[in-house]
């Protein structure tokens, strides 16, 4: 299933990962988002772009446009409806 960008303009910046891509495109485009997703890989896989181009998808009312004041809410991790969790370490 192709990704329908003009959906989820934010999530263009997945751009090493398709298939992960597709998926989550194919959430916001049919409104079925789940109520928590896990991102997960090593670091520099694009975890973090993925999660934000996400968040932004589902908090902003243009579908992740990018521009509006609630993405850039999110992706300077100010957003209150937002949370961020990280492990404190390798190991977790």
């Amino acid at each position: 299933m192709p990704s329908d960008v003009s959906v989820a303009p934010a999530l263009d910046r997945i751009i090493d990962q398709p298939r992960a891509k597709d998926l989550l495109a194919a959430a916001v485009r049919e409104d079925r988002l789940s109520h928590a997703y896990l991102f997960i890989g090593a670091p520099g896989s694009g975890m973090a772009d993925a999660a934000e181009a996400l968040a932004m998808c589902a908090i902003c009312a243009d579908g992740g446009d990018g521009s509006c004041d609630e993405c850039i809410r999110v992706a300077h991790r100010t957003h209150p409806d937002v949370r961020w969790l990280a492990p404190g370490s390798v190991t977790g």
